[in-house]
């Protein structure tokens, strides 16, 4: 990949901050099943599919995150084949925020994170997606 497609991908591939709105967030059965839906999505580069599942009551730019995807899926033919928690801080009534890193070899893509822990499910109200860490860690 040449420098050039990599400014590319940084330039178009900027976060999607998505905050909830009148529309009541899905609910996971628990944080594993959150992950499970997120890492399947993100392991296969299947932005728009993660952002259809987690967040489907809130506006996004689909041409953008298209844009995006598609220049990650050329950046990153093979996907991504691991994650880790990088950073998560736990606050009082079940909020949290988290931010996880995807990787293949030395190529990253990073998730923030903002959801509820209720009695009944797991809501997620924020998902940012960036090629950059620094861009990831603005919600922290």
């Amino acid at each position: 990949m040449t420098i050039r497609i990599l400014v590319l991908i940084l330039a178009l591939a900027a976060p999607f901050k998505l905050a909830a709105q009148e529309a009541e967030a899905p609910l996971f059965t628990d944080y594993d099943a959150l992950r499970t839906a997120l890492d399947g999505h993100m392991t296969s580069l299947n932005l728009q599919a993660a952002y259809a599942e987690i967040l489907p009551n809130n506006a996004v730019n689909e041409a953008q995150l298209a844009q995006a995807e598609q220049l990650f899926r050329q950046a990153l033919p093979e996907g991504l084949t691991g994650s880790s928690v990088l950073r998560r801080e736990e606050f009082e009534g079940g909020f949290t925020r988290e931010l996880i890193g995807y990787y293949s070899g030395a190529r990253y893509l990073f998730v923030f994170l903002q959801y509820h822990a209720r009695e009944d499910g797991v809501a997620v109200f924020t998902l940012n997606v960036s090629e950059q860490l620094q861009r990831a860690m603005e919600g922290f």
